[in-house]
């Protein structure tokens, strides 16, 4: 997963994902073949397909996620996976973003806080803007 998200993040598109992936997953159904025999397996094997399924087949994050949780099964580590593959290659609406970091508690938002600042520290991170009409940009750099 970490190498898609690299490929994506490195100007890779979904064919080149697809290439990648399909080395060491079985991409060659649908999510609507895999909807009907899908089931819980917290398993890299049970959700790292799917989410790839799931992404693959998207048209936007939103879309991503929800077609990640109309598999069922382990939805939520399905969509984790998938949502993190979607936010590497899609825009996210700042809107989305701000309603999300409004239902953070306060402990997570500390936490979210402290995560960035360290991360920017090192120049690994660079957030981008929530302005209205800004798009958002988050672009994690790893040095060489």
């Amino acid at each position: 997963v970490a190498a898609c998200i690299y490929i994506l993040k490195s100007g890779g598109n979904k064919q080149d994902l697809l290439r990648f992936a399909q080395a060491s997953c079985n991409l060659h159904c649908t999510l609507a073949a895999l909807r009907p025999i899908h089931a819980f397996n917290p398993s890299a094997r049970g959700t790292v397909p799917a989410a790839l399924l799931a992404f693959l087949e998207s048209e936007s994050f939103v879309h991503c996620i929800q077609l990640a949780l109309s598999l069922g099964g382990d939805c939520d580590t399905v969509a984790a996976i998938a949502g993190s593959l979607a936010e590497a290659h899609y825009r996210i609406a700042p809107e989305l973003c701000q309603s999300a970091l409004a239902r953070l508690d306060e402990n997570l938002t500390t936490l979210l806080q402290q995560a960035t600042e360290a991360l920017a520290g090192e120049h690994l991170w660079q957030p981008g803007s929530l302005e209205r009409d800004a798009p958002l940009v988050c672009a994690c750099i790893w040095p060489e």
